[in-house]
């Protein structure tokens, strides 16, 4: 018994880390109350609930305000970027990519998924190119090696010229490794 006893201790100073889920208006006025909240590491859009709780259409521009809001909050919370929600049209992958990579293009780190095929879809849509990896490691092999970034110098034009970072270089970098990682979704035929 001692032994379950220091068990259940040690789970409970253990913090239990969560994403918390926005899908109303409710939800989307306590996003700093939420964000501020122990154990709360990310949230997700529900953005099919929240245009049903605002009787309001599940597309791209009605939920423009919202998605933004989600993004900003998140990422002045120092938590991680917020998973948007679902593509509810399942007729083709390119639907379910295209929405992918506008969340992506706005700040969301993820995308939930209804169906089974929609996951190779998003995953594609949040891999970085070739060309955005071979610039990422470009400035990440630059800056390792202590190298002066200077005007005229092509690594200076692609780190100012685009309004980028060492630190975006290193996302980039980072996420790439981690999708190139990760299991596949569903077998190959």
């Amino acid at each position: 018994m001692r032994h379950f006893e220091q068990e259940l201790e040690n789970l409970k100073s253990k913090l239990l880390e969560m994403s918390a889920l926005v899908e109303s208006a409710v939800g989307l006025a306590n996003l700093p109350d939420i964000l501020a909240t122990a154990g709360v590491v990310a949230v997700a859009f529900g953005s099919v609930d929240f245009s049903l709780d605002l009787d309001c259409a599940h597309d791209r521009l009605t939920l423009l305000a919202a998605r933004n809001e989600i993004v900003w909050r998140s990422r002045a919370a120092g938590r991680a970027a917020p998973i948007d929600g679902v593509t509810t049209d399942l007729s083709s992958p390119e639907i379910t990519e295209d929405d992918a990579r506008h969340a992506m293009k706005m700040g969301f780190g993820g995308k939930m998924a209804i169906h089974p095929r929609q996951i190779e879809p998003i995953r594609s849509a949040f891999h970085p190119s070739e060309n955005q990896i071979a610039w990422a490691n470009d400035i990440v092999g630059a800056a390792s090696l202590g190298e002066a970034v200077q005007a005229g110098d092509p690594l200076f034009e692609l780190r100012y010229r685009q309004g980028t970072t060492l630190g975006a270089a290193l996302e980039e970098v980072k996420n790439a490794c981690r999708i190139e990682d990760a299991p596949p979704a569903v077998p190959a035929p």
